[in-house]
């Protein structure tokens, strides 16, 4: 794919500059964070898998369909250790009651 392409208004997979930033800098901030939160690594890292395939199905134009498979199955297992992790977190509150 052509650098010219991606950067045109044609190649932009209609979102703006803005978007485009806010999606890159939502990656680069899971990045940073990630290594201080170990507890919570599994769901983070599904949800940054999820993330990565939402950026590269844009880029792509919205062309590759097997993306939309990995970043919905990814937010899947996310949200399923999210809700192991609340239930923990749940059961040792009540246990402090």
């Amino acid at each position: 794919m052509d650098l010219r392409y991606l950067l045109s208004s044609e190649g932009q997979a209609n979102l703006s500059w803005s978007t485009w930033l806010i999606h890159h800098c939502s990656i680069v901030e899971w990045l940073m964070i990630m290594p201080l939160l170990k507890r919570y690594r599994k769901a983070m890292d599904w949800n940054l898998i999820s993330a990565w395939a939402a950026i590269s199905w844009h880029m792509t134009h919205n062309r590759v369909e097997w993306l939309v498979i990995i970043q919905a199955t990814s937010t899947i297992l996310a949200n399923y250790q999210w809700y192991e992790h609340s239930k923990r977190v749940d059961y040792r509150l009540k246990k402090m009651e």
